[in-house]
């Protein structure tokens, strides 16, 4: 690959919200204008301006690590933790 055509869209650091900056991200998603970051102790970040800025969401996984985040079409998110956990929602968001 030739680095010079990638483009950051996140990076730890760079946020101003504290939570972001100590995320471990494990999976993410993009879907029409929205970007879906899942990581560590339940962090769960979107984006809906390309990255710029990033929102935590509560998905109601506290302390559970999220491995998979994925869109299924008609506005059903599916996240998936530890302990065989699943969640879904019509936003990515709620």
């Amino acid at each position: 690959f030739d680095t010079d055509t990638w483009t950051t869209i996140a990076s730890t650091g760079d946020s101003a919200d504290a939570a972001f900056d100590r995320a471990n991200f494990n999976d993410l998603a993009y879907v029409g204008s929205t970007w879906a970051i899942a990581g560590d102790a339940g962090n769960f970040f979107t984006s809906a301006d390309a990255g710029v800025t990033w929102t935590k969401q509560d998905v109601g996984f506290a302390n559970l690590n999220i491995y998979a985040v994925e869109y299924k079409g008609s506005d059903l998110w599916i996240i998936g933790a530890d302990q065989g956990v699943m969640r879904k929602s019509a936003d990515g968001a709620t």
